[in-house]
């Protein structure tokens, strides 16, 4: 039996209201579930999720997944960060425990970082080495006072 953490919906037409569910992954949306985690009022402001926290980390534990939006949920939360032990907002290649695509995000940006850092470097070599010229005055003419040009007419 797939076991899925998802969300039903609940509440009157244009007021939804979500269950946060365990429940096998062959049943329907609204269908029969095993054990409720919480819930997600979406029509508050700011929306309002309340999770158990301690029963959703044990069903991840015994393999239950999870639908996208409760996967966003429980990011939103620090849920996931606890189940996975990533922190989502500094994504580091430190194991296994990321995903194939986070992985590779880390990775650009860690290169993008070292691209930026070599730029400065890389300007500083490139730029021939000037010699400060001796008497920079001397090549440029002097100004004369203003009433001066035209004295002699």
């Amino acid at each position: 039996m797939a076991v899925k953490i998802r969300l039903t919906r609940k509440g009157n037409r244009n007021h939804p209201f979500y269950r946060l569910v365990v429940m096998d992954s062959r049943q329907r949306r609204d269908g029969r579930f095993i054990e409720v985690l919480g819930y997600y009022d979406p029509l508050r402001t700011p929306a309002q999720f309340k999770v158990e926290e301690q029963r959703a980390l044990e069903w991840l534990k015994k393999g239950a997944k999870m639908s996208d939006t409760v996967k966003s949920l429980f990011k939103r939360q620090g849920v996931l960060e606890k189940f996975t032990g990533v922190h989502y907002a500094s994504l580091k290649n430190d194991g296994e425990t990321l995903s194939k695509k986070a992985r590779k995000r880390a990775a650009a940006k860690e290169k993008a970082l070292a691209e930026k850092a070599a730029e400065p470097a890389a300007a500083q070599e490139a730029a021939p080495t000037q010699e400060p010229a001796e008497d920079t005055d001397a090549a440029q003419p002097e100004a004369s006072p203003a009433g001066t040009e035209n004295s002699a007419e």
